[in-house]
């Protein structure tokens, strides 16, 4: 631009990575440029991992067309719109949360069957109707079989195995279907009035997941996940005016490695090989009332209430992508340290069978409610 007046002239760069201003034109000084700053990266994200990723990369000049496509993003909203897309941000940032939730409500389906009774065996079958559990899940299903021994008194022990999976579709063509088992050897021990049940148990899930990347590119690949956990919850029941209340804690601790990749094309990503620890603890309480229908048949209804608290950090997954050097995490944003579990749900009885349903309302950043119903037999 030639001699002039430019301070009334407003300019704006049509890029989110770079800002437009004038500078003093060097070779006339009355002249004025347009010059472009790019702006760093972590002005663009949150997320600071990404953001170093993308800094060492674009000054190796690593994948250009990919960077070339985030220049393309004229505000910052649709430069982290793509960016996610690229990175798989929508797909994979629910892994953790889902993996970790079907482990702990076999658990607690589990131990809600030894503090009930003393059956020697027992096969139970769920199945979740509602789509609003996990993030737009669309269906699931979970099976275990459970057996146990009363070595003394005051101790029994068992093992349980289980197979549960999950199947993900958010309608934009992210989708996931999973299958997790599980082995697991409670141990319940009763002493004045207080019961525990402490579970060692290991763990391998599979998962295969579609997702969309950048320009509607369909990506396919894989997660593997091997777990070990122990968990622990005491409750101390108490019968008031025929209902059974029982204060309950928990301690829970699960410890995963993760690996896995997608097909071989242009940004496609790879799980790194990485270690995980979730360790929690839990307060709440359990309310039970029996109702005899006959002197093979009776109704129970439960319901109960639990808080807990996140002290580890389980909710990341360590990615790298093909052409780039180095890795970064990417954060399910939508956890928090603190979560709550609010459950109704009736039991009826008719000899060996168990008829079953619940209602489970997951108080989190995002609130949402899982219905399940299931069959259980006592061999």
């Amino acid at each position: 631009i030639g001699n002039g007046d430019t301070s009334e002239l407003g300019i704006g760069s049509m890029s989110a990575m770079f800002t437009a201003d004038w500078a003093k034109n060097t070779s006339n000084e009355n002249g004025m440029d347009i010059v472009m700053t790019r702006r760093n990266f972590n002005e663009l994200t949150n997320n600071g991992s990404l953001a170093q990723f993308l800094e060492n990369n674009y000054a190796l000049a690593n994948n250009t067309d990919f960077f070339d496509a985030l220049k393309g993003a004229e505000t910052v909203c649709d430069f982290q719109s793509t960016l996610g897309s690229m990175t798989g941000l929508d797909n994979f940032n629910r892994f953790a949360s889902e993996d970790l939730t079907v482990m702990r409500e076999m658990n607690l389906a589990m131990n809600k069957t030894l503090f009930a009774n003393d059956e020697a065996a027992m096969f139970e079958t769920q199945g979740q109707v509602s789509q609003f559990s996990f993030r737009n899940n669309k269906s699931s299903n979970g099976s275990f079989a459970l057996a146990n021994k009363r070595i003394s008194p005051r101790v029994k022990v068992g093992y349980a195995m289980s197979v549960s999976n999950l199947r993900t579709d958010d309608d934009r063509n992210n989708n996931r279907n999973n299958t997790m088992y599980q082995v697991a050897m409670p141990i319940s021990y009763t002493q004045s009035g207080v019961q525990l049940i402490t579970t060692p148990a290991v763990g391998f899930a599979r998962g295969h997941y579609g997702r969309t990347g950048h320009d509607n590119t369909n990506y396919n690949g894989y997660i593997e996940k091997r777990t070990v956990s122990l968990m622990n919850e005491a409750r101390y029941p108490i019968s008031i005016a025929g209902f059974e209340l029982a204060p309950t804690v928990e301690f829970n601790a699960v410890a995963y490695n993760q690996k896995g990749g997608e097909d071989n094309k242009a940004y496609s990503l790879t799980v790194e090989s990485d270690n995980h620890l979730s360790v929690e603890a839990g307060i709440g309480f359990y309310a039970t009332k029996d109702f005899g229908l006959g002197h093979d048949s009776q109704f129970n209804l439960n319901a109960g209430v639990m808080m807990y608290r996140e002290f580890a950090d389980p909710y990341n997954i360590k990615l790298g992508m093909q052409g780039m050097e180095g890795t970064f995490n990417l954060f399910d944003d939508k956890q928090r340290d603190y979560r709550g579990v609010a459950t109704f749900g009736f039991d009826y009885t008719v000899g060996n069978m168990d008829i079953y349903g619940a209602v489970q309302h997951y108080m989190e950043t995002e609130n949402h409610t899982n219905i399940k119903t299931g069959l259980k037999y006592a061999f």
